[in-house]
């Protein structure tokens, strides 16, 4: 991409320290606010101008490297060290950069060089929001926006121009792109509000910025000798001083088969048995991994028929370009075997795939990098794709001085913060970011990312690199990122890291204020796990196993079906929450009291208010069991059932709706939330039970679940003592407001010994 020269002819500045005396500057612009604090403070009153007041260590940094404290008792110290954010319309950008503001107009043609055919200066239907602040990287988010409707007079709740002038920027519809200025460490640029620090701001929220690295340049190919030289070096810094990830066993034996990569010919790729010796047999036990989207795409795969050929040899040419790219990453590395599960498990094989993925903990934690093809639909995506170029801007200044700095297509970084709920996974990208990362849509890669010491992922922005201790990236976001909601699952899984605190010691609390217990890390790790895909429901179990078989614990209990008896109350007591979609699988895949049951993603938010540890019932585990369908003990079950002893109340189904059932009892009527859409199906007009199960304090209603006769084919599944219990019953919803009083708990519930299943 050729350079944009801009020689700029005034200073880019208004020339004056003080946003008291900012308007009698001729130079100033109500449009982009020169990307000055100073411009920012005189109109923070007006429309679109917001500043970011919770400081970060960024801004405190930048302020005592200037002499000042943002502590200070002027206000002035302070504001000249925030993050701001201005709205502006790209009309207002195009006519004030026409009228002579040299930052508008260099805002202009940045954008329109990558924004062609999307980004217009013309269209009155277009803005931007553009965050800035001294030292960082600037950020420009280009929307489609209703325009707000001119005052008409009325009070009907539009915003309207304040006395500045300053034109409110309407309804967000769309986000168009979003982009992001930058300079390289070091170089200086004519604006103060463009630097080379990657913290990320949100001025119009009250969360602190969080920090990043220094900017850096991402190569526009990803198969390039500085990417590889940077992937080395990530790695070189792990194993040599990352406490954390030298902990995790590292004696752990090849996996059952690894494809060797050959060398660079292509013609001695195979596949190999490592528990035989012989030619080709790797001597050593370092090995990658990959993961990856299966996708609709037809894989190679190797199946009893083919078992043979692949182990005579895997012709270049058959592989699909994710697997290439892999073998192609592994030799570059050094490495001489990886691990790639449609090839190296017998996909006809019910035994072997069994087997196998029992074996996934071990097989993950040992490799020593996984490979994951992040943005890679299917086997066609491969790992290493072309990336979006940069931009040069270089000129000199107002003052003769020589300057450079670069703009690009801001990377996606929300993903890897660990939050995975897609409505949260926007970050302003106008679609979610789980189209840009498939990866992190499916149930068995989730595993595969929790089970990793390290993981390299492959976008199709730049690479990221996520261990134990922290996450980097190519274009300097992240440099030792912490802050991953899974990092702390990892830590507990692979290292054992005592409940409350990650392997640093230092405290874990929710958002409450509560510490994590590892129950609550698991439940939270299950909530994740849920909202994933899966092409096989009868998947959902093993899916986790590997988890599951590492899962710390002296208190943990037994596991069924996904819970843990220690847990047993409270694992009870999730909430089917994604959209209740009608499912015509008809297929068993777990006991209705687990929330392995339900065809959609669940959470347990009801107990963030409801932490009394009292309980209205008892579960015997010793009476309490499951018939696995496997040999893995944390895998696919024929039926499961828990012994559990409590108070109901019968109630009348009256209706139902999409999520709800509503139900009725001496005039009173409740309602639950259904496990799923058919869950409730013929239920209007008979009856059900509600079991009262923990208070839910402060709030004076309780929660309980709602049992209903099981499925004859289900009772099938059972040993023959449980079948006969007289009272046996599946869940099939949970209510969170339990009326005692209303229903006359006290007086009229009856307690039952019984069997949920």
């Amino acid at each position: 991409m050729d350079p944009l020269i801009i020689n700029l002819k005034a200073p880019t500045a208004p020339q004056t320290d003080s946003y008291r005396e900012i308007d009698k500057d001729p130079a100033s612009c109500d449009s982009c606010l020169k990307l000055n604090p100073a411009s920012a403070q005189a109109v923070l009153m007006e429309q679109g101008v917001h500043v970011g007041e919770n400081l970060g260590e960024h801004e405190t940094g930048t302020a005592a490297e200037a002499g000042q404290s943002t502590e200070s008792s002027d206000p002035e110290n302070k504001l000249d060290f925030a993050p701001y954010e201005v709205e502006t319309y790209l009309t207002d950008i195009q006519s004030t950069a026409d009228t002579g503001c040299e930052t508008c107009a260099m805002i202009r043609d940045v954008l329109t060089r990558f924004g062609r055919g999307k980004v217009s200066f013309s269209d009155p239907c277009q803005a931007a929001n553009i965050i800035f602040c001294r030292g960082v990287t600037l950020k420009v988010y280009v929307s489609r926006v209703a325009p707000e409707e001119e005052d008409s007079g009325s009070d009907d709740g539009f915003f309207f121009p304040s006395e500045g002038g300053r034109r409110a920027v309407g309804t967000f519809i769309e986000t168009i792109g979003v982009f992001e200025l930058y300079t390289l460490p070091g170089q200086r640029s004519p604006w103060q509000s463009i630097g080379s620090q990657m913290t990320e701001h949100q001025p119009q929220s009250v969360r602190a910025s969080l920090p990043g690295g220094q900017a850096a340049h991402v190569p526009p190919v990803a198969d390039a000798k500085p990417c590889f030289d940077m992937i080395r070096g990530w790695l070189r810094t792990c194993l040599e001083t990352h406490e954390a990830c030298r902990q995790v066993r590292s004696s752990h034996p090849l996996p059952k088969r690894v494809i060797s990569v050959g060398d660079h010919s292509n013609t001695s790729i195979r596949l190999v048995e490592t528990e035989v010796s012989g030619p080709g047999v790797p001597t050593t036990t370092s090995y990658l991994a990959l993961s990856h989207c299966w996708g609709l795409s037809v894989h190679l795969t190797t199946t009893k028929s083919t078992l043979a050929d692949r182990k005579s040899n895997i012709p270049w040419d058959s592989l699909p370009p994710t697997f290439q790219d892999a073998v192609s990453i592994a030799r570059k590395l050094g490495y001489a075997s990886i691990w790639i599960d449609s090839l190296c498990i017998i996909q006809d094989d019910a035994q072997d795939w069994v087997n196998e993925a029992a074996k996934m903990a071990s097989i993950y934690e040992g490799a020593a990098l996984v490979l994951a093809a992040t943005s890679a639909v299917d086997g066609d995506g491969g790992c290493l794709a072309a990336r979006d170029q940069y931009l040069e801007i270089k000129g000199t200044s107002y003052d003769g001085e020589a300057y450079s700095m670069f703009a690009r297509k801001k990377k996606a970084h929300l993903v890897f913060n660990g939050n995975m709920k897609e409505e949260n996974l926007s970050e302003s990208w106008g679609k979610s970011v789980y189209d840009e990362y498939p990866l992190f849509t499916r149930a068995w890669c989730f595993q595969e990312r929790l089970l990793a010491t390290r993981m390299l992922h492959f976008t199709k922005d730049e690479m990221v690199f996520d261990c134990l201790e922290g996450i980097e990236c190519e274009c300097g976001r992240f440099r030792g990122f912490t802050a991953d909601f899974l990092r702390r699952s990892r830590q507990v899984a692979k290292l054992g890291v005592p409940v409350g605190q990650d392997f640093f010691g230092w405290s874990q609390r929710n958002a409450l204020g509560q510490t994590a217990d590892g129950f609550q890390t698991w439940r939270n790790l299950v909530v994740q796990y849920s909202l994933k895909d899966i092409t096989r429901r009868t998947d959902r179990l093993p899916g986790i196993s590997g988890i599951a078989s590492i899962w710390p614990g002296d208190e943990k209990g037994l596991y069924l079906a996904g819970i843990w008896t220690g847990d047993v109350v409270n694992s009870l007591l999730w909430e089917a929450n994604s959209p209740n979609l009608p499912s015509d699988a008809a297929e068993y895949i777990g006991p209705s009291w687990s929330w392995v049951s339900s065809k959609r993603g669940v959470n347990w938010t009801v107990l963030d208010s409801s932490r009394s540890p009292e309980s209205f019932i008892t579960v015997d585990d010793s009476r309490s069991g499951c018939l696995l369908d496997t040999t893995d003990p944390f895998g696919m079950v024929k039926s499961a059932w828990l012994a559990v002893k409590g108070r109901v109340v019968r109630l009348k189904v009256k209706s139902l709706a999409l999520e709800n059932a509503f139900v009725e009892k001496n005039g009173d009527t409740g309602s639950f939330v259904q496990d799923d859409a058919g869950a409730c199906e013929g239920l209007v007009g008979t009856e059900v039970l509600a079991m009262r199960v923990r208070p839910r304090r402060p709030i004076v209603h309780d929660l309980g679940l709602v049992l209903a006769p099981p499925d004859n084919d289900v009772i099938k599944r059972l040993p023959e003592d449980i079948r006969k219990h007289p009272h046996v019953y599946r869940r099939i919803g949970l209510m969170k407001m339990y009326h005692a009083e209303e229903w006359s708990h006290d007086t009229e519930s009856e307690e039952l010994d019984m069997y949920l299943i």
